[in-house]
């Protein structure tokens, strides 16, 4: 009885947990996350900075262009910056460097090319385009101080998201249009940087006329020298003016004769830079040679050669035994009115097909090198040389290298050439006297400005020691 009563008591005891809770279940679909791309595009037209039609070194006046165009070719808007990022520059230049930065033919920037920094805050949405030009200037007053410098930059182009002010966040793209490169040349002339170099006083077997002068560019830089002018080249002292747009290039030459190469009356095998029949050389007591800049430029001396008197070099032999034989500058010119300054081109190369069109009688080396220097430095001094008085008059008689015919004498009511033979039996001719030709290229009328100063500056004599600026013929 009692183990009864015990066993009911402990099932009375202990009662049953129940376990309850709430539970929902829901599907969210067609959910799409998708990601945008920023991407910025930056073609430049060309590989480099584009400069005048056969511009060298830039010069004062000159201009430089560079075009791009800045395409939006990703999915998200995007603003961007532009700013000049040096490479390897001169500080003096780059600072004097103008820039004008055009934005679809609208001016978006104008001053200092090192200043660049330029924010575009309107947004460039998807597969829009901005061109770009960029137009860079050297000023006409700038000073010498910046000849033969360089500024080398690239300009950087940073895109960032709209949803910023600045690229420090978010996403950016960089872009660069490098190969930016700017050389200045040489603008300021001082005497001696064109020299004259060698004469051909005395013409050729071909014809009498067939003259010619050389100038020399002592530089390494181009050197503009249209409207320049040589005093006593022309008939009776007159004043020949080399043809605008003409460039002499970087220690390099330029011929000035009367006749074109393909000419019957010239001997050449080379096509002279300039050709006019303007150009006369007296075989005695010419008057000496002066190279003077442009008369809008105050005619600065630049070179003087001898050739009062008597022309201190150059062979002139006519007859059954013709021989032309040039003047030739020494390779370190000195001064040209020095007689030892000069030597006749004596070496076998000057006969060269190089130079004319046939070897023989003609010597030098037009538009090249001079080759006879060694014979100059051999003499101390070139002793004046002693005539002999001659009292009879010839009538010369030519032959026609075509024909192999001997020319007619001059009648005798003509008045004929005459030749006097020195003590090394070298002649010279007289020039007949006749009307000088029209010079059709270098002869031109001055325009503008320069006609304005022209009595003037003629009454003045040139001035040898100012300095000059030229410019480039190529400009912007």
């Amino acid at each position: 009885m009692v183990v009864f009563i015990l066993i009911f008591s402990t099932g009375m005891m202990r009662m049953g947990g129940t376990n309850a809770f709430y539970y929902d279940e829901e599907l969210s679909e067609s959910n799409v996350i998708a990601l945008g791309t920023l991407d910025m595009e930056v073609l430049a037209e060309n590989n480099e900075l584009q400069k005048p039609e056969d511009a060298g070194n830039m010069l004062p006046e000159d201009m430089v262009t560079r075009t791009a165009t800045v395409t939006n070719v990703g999915t998200l808007p995007f603003q961007y910056n532009i700013a000049f990022q040096e490479v390897s520059c001169s500080d003096d230049l780059c600072d004097n460097l103008l820039l004008t930065a055009l934005k679809n033919e609208t001016e978006a920037y104008e001053g200092p090319l090192d200043d660049f920094d330029l924010d575009i805050l309107s947004p460039l949405v998807s597969g829009n385009s901005d061109e770009w030009q960029f137009l860079i200037e050297l000023p006409a007053e700038t000073n010498g101080d910046l000849e033969n410098l360089d500024c080398n930059f690239d300009l950087v182009f940073i895109a960032w998201q709209t949803d910023f002010t600045t690229p420090a966040k978010g996403w950016i793209d960089e872009e660069f249009v490098d190969n930016n490169n700017i050389h200045t040349g040489d603008w300021f002339v001082d005497l001696g940087d064109v020299v004259i170099n060698e004469i051909m006083w005395m013409g050729s077997t071909e014809d009498k006329k067939d003259e010619w002068i050389e100038l020399r560019n002592m530089t390494d830089c181009d050197i503009e020298i249209g409207k320049w002018r040589i005093e006593n080249a022309k008939k009776k002292g007159n004043t020949y003016k080399i043809p605008a747009n003409n460039t002499i290039p970087a220690n390099g030459y330029f011929l000035i004769a009367n006749f074109p190469e393909p000419s019957a009356n010239t001997a050449l095998s080379v096509d002279p830079d300039v050709h006019s029949a303007g150009l006369s050389l007296d075989n005695d007591d010419n008057g000496n040679l002066v190279l003077t800049t442009a008369k809008k430029d105050g005619k600065v001396v630049i070179d003087e050669a001898l050739g009062k008197n008597e022309w201190p070099a150059g062979i002139n032999k006519r007859g059954n035994d013709p021989l032309r034989q040039s003047m030739e500058r020494n390779d370190e010119p000195d001064d040209g009115l020095k007689e030892n300054s000069w030597h006749t081109c004596e070496d076998e190369g000057c006969t060269s097909t190089d130079y004319w069109d046939f070897e023989g009688d003609n010597y030098g080396t037009p538009g090249d090198d001079n080759l006879s220097d060694e014979t100059a430095k051999a003499q101390e001094e070139i002793k004046p040389k002693e005539k002999v008085a001659s009292s009879t008059t010839v009538a010369p008689t030519y032959t026609n290298k075509e024909n192999n015919e001997d020319e007619e004498a001059p009648a005798e009511d003509e008045e004929p050439e005459t030749k006097q033979e020195d003590s090394t039996g070298d002649v010279k001719r007289e020039d007949d006297d006749d009307e000088e030709p029209n010079d059709d290229q270098g002869d031109e009328e001055d325009e503008g400005e320069e006609d304005a100063v022209d009595e003037e500056l003629n009454s003045q004599e040139p001035d040898k020691t100012a300095r000059v600026v030229h410019f480039d013929s190529a400009h912007a």
